[in-house]
């Protein structure tokens, strides 16, 4: 007496390919509220405008030196690479390292001679972004477009980043230090100096300390910075 050999179900491969969740080719986003109409930010485009015109003076011989271009080369990288990076970016907003205070303090003053804005608004602006990474209150999100990813979105008014209530919400810790308190409310170069010199006066509060305790923020896999 034979048996009939059993019919085997062959098991499906899966490959790395199989497991990515599609995604629109290009997905879009609208801007944040309240950008449109657009209503240019004057003092940041005549700022901008201005360092961009007196570097190309380099180019020109009676203002060009081989000391003057070490210096700025040095300088670019010191600035950029220990005052945003280092400081306003992993020490200032995600707190990922400590350091003593009057190294984080010399720190600030080099961050700020890069006129990207005071501690609390550069921290608060960028832990907003975190917090609605790629959604429409996103205040620089790729998705809307390159142009405005990279620098449209500092040329227009944002009524959102305007508001009292995002240092409140957002760098509350910042206002709590008196020396970057100070440095937000008597420095910068753009239009809302007496913003800074209003929450510079915030009051301290106990619920939010200084190093720990930061306002809570929608962390999205994949989001290192």
């Amino acid at each position: 007496m034979t048996t009939a050999p059993r019919a085997t179900a062959k098991t499906a491969v899966l490959t790395p390919e199989d497991l990515i969740t599609p995604s629109p080719a290009n997905p879009q986003i609208l801007l944040p509220a309240g950008v449109r109409p657009f209503r240019l930010n004057w003092p940041y485009i005549l700022g901008i405008g201005a360092y961009h015109v007196v570097a190309v003076m380099a180019f020109l011989p009676f203002y060009f030196s081989w000391s003057g271009l070490i210096v700025a080369i040095l300088g670019t990288h010191l600035c950029g690479l220990f005052g945003i990076n280092l400081c306003y970016h992993r020490l200032l907003t995600h707190r990922g390292l400590k350091c003593p205070k009057w190294l984080e303090h010399a720190m600030v003053v080099i961050a700020m001679s890069c006129l990207q804005e005071t501690p609390a608004r550069w921290v608060a602006i960028h832990r907003r972004h975190h917090q609605f990474a790629d959604e429409q209150p996103d205040p620089h999100s790729p998705l809307a477009g390159f142009f405005w990813s990279h620098i449209g979105w500092i040329l227009v008014d944002q009524p959102e980043l305007a508001r009292l209530g995002i240092y409140e919400r957002y760098a509350r810790d910042i206002l709590r230090d008196r020396s970057t308190s100070r440095s937000n409310a008597t420095t910068g170069w753009s239009g809302s100096t007496s913003h800074r010199c209003r929450c510079s006066s915030a009051p301290d509060s106990p619920w939010l300390g200084y190093r720990d305790n930061l306002p809570p923020m929608r962390r999205r896999p994949g989001l290192a910075s």
